[in-house]
Order: structure tokens, then sequence, then C-alpha cells
């Protein structure tokens, strides 16, 4: 009776262990997860400062070129200068602000739509089912390719299609 209590001891200790050890490796992989998300998240913010850098210096050369080219002009024309400016960056602004929301609200749209519809499958294969209309025909068109070397494939030939139609 006490081996059997012992052994029994033994397995429930062993589960217990394994059930750690599973727990462990799911909190492990679940952090290489938030590093991988967190470096991509440091690149992408990186890169978005250098575009938004370059974008403000060719944005100042070209400002300071035509304030030169009004100067050039006369004193008078300063004013104009500064209100085709002033027009100018509004218009920019307001066209940003109307982008940002439209692209936000599609591409939520899309996420909730997409889900129900396509089931379990990865969206860029379903979103290839969709627009090429036959799974066999994707399938065996794409199964060299990984998924974004066959959206690239498909576009490619969707391009040459419609130019040389």
């Amino acid at each position: 009776m006490e081996e059997n209590k012992q052994v029994e001891q033994m397995e429930t200790e062993e589960k217990t262990e394994k059930k750690q050890e599973t727990i462990m490796d799911t909190a492990n992989t679940k952090e290489t997860r938030n590093k991988n998300k967190k470096e991509k998240s440091k690149t992408r913010m990186i890169l978005v400062i250098l575009f938004l850098l370059v974008l403000a210096s060719i944005s100042y050369i070209q400002l300071r070129g035509s304030f030169l080219e009004y100067q050039e002009l006369g004193e008078q024309y300063i004013s104009i200068f500064y209100t085709n400016m002033f027009y100018r960056y509004t218009i920019m602004a307001i066209h940003f602000l109307v982008l940002y929301f439209v692209i936000y609200l599609t591409n939520r749209g899309i996420k909730k739509g997409l889900k129900p519809f396509f089931g379990g499958k990865s969206p860029l294969a379903a979103l290839l089912v969709w627009v090429i209309g036959d799974e066999s025909e994707v399938g065996s068109f794409c199964k060299p390719y990984s998924s974004e070397e066959c959206v690239c494939v498909c576009v490619c030939v969707c391009v040459c299609v419609c130019v040389f139609g």
C-alpha cells in the first residue's frame, strides 16, 4: 500500500512538473513574441521618424525657394506668399485627416468582415481565393511560393494582363 501511495505521489509530482514545464514554455514563447513585436515596433518607429525628417527637410527647401522667388518679385508679393502657404498647408492637413479616418475605418471593417466570411484560412490566401475565384487555381499556381511571394506573383500577373491585355 505504501508503495502504491509513493508511486501515485511520484506520478502526480511528474504531472505537476510537466504542467509547470508547459506553462513555462508557453510563457517563453509569449515573451519571444512580445520581444519580436517590440523590435518590429522600434524599427517601424525609426523608419517613420526618418521619413518625416526627410519630408520636413524637402518641404523646408521647397518653401524657402518659393519664398525667395516671391521676395525677388517684390515686397508687396510676400503677403500673397503667406496666403498661399496658409491655404496649401490647411488643405494638406484636411486631406491627411480625411485619409487617415477613411483608411482606419476601412481597415477596421475589413478585419471584422473577413474573419467570419473566410473562416480559419489565412487572410492572404483568402484574399487570393476571392480575387482569382477558384481555390484549386490558387493552390496549383502558388504552391512553390510563400504567401507573400504568391501575392507578389499574382499582382504581377494581373498587371501584365491589364497592360498587355
